[in-house]
């Protein structure tokens, strides 16, 4: 996923960095619906904002027999999605991926 590829994929992540509680998070745009065939093109559209590593548990739980299923995704957002006040945030959720420094 990169350059416009997230627009025009079935699922798309963009990444990004939010400010959560003060401090800066890696984090992914999640957006889906992204079709590209002739007469019938659509560009995804933006579900939610999910934290980096919350990105393979979210993706794990959208799996259904090798498919993501993007009905599934729409429902599940709100458990990842960071503009749920429900959601907790752990401490390493401002680190990256092995990094052993907060996220710049």
């Amino acid at each position: 996923n990169s350059c416009g590829h997230h627009y025009i994929a079935d699922i798309g992540l963009q990444g990004k960095a939010k400010r959560v509680n003060g401090k800066l998070m890696p984090c992914y745009d999640v957006l889906t619906g992204g079709k590209t065939v002739e007469g019938d093109t659509h560009l995804a559209q933006k579900i939610g904002t999910v934290p980096a590593k919350k990105i393979p548990e979210l993706l794990a739980e959208a799996v259904n027999n090798g498919n993501i299923e993007k009905n599934i995704l729409k429902n599940i957002i709100g458990k990842y999605d960071l503009k749920y006040e429900k959601l907790t945030i752990p401490d390493d959720y401002y680190y990256d991926w092995d990094s052993k420094e907060l996220f710049p």
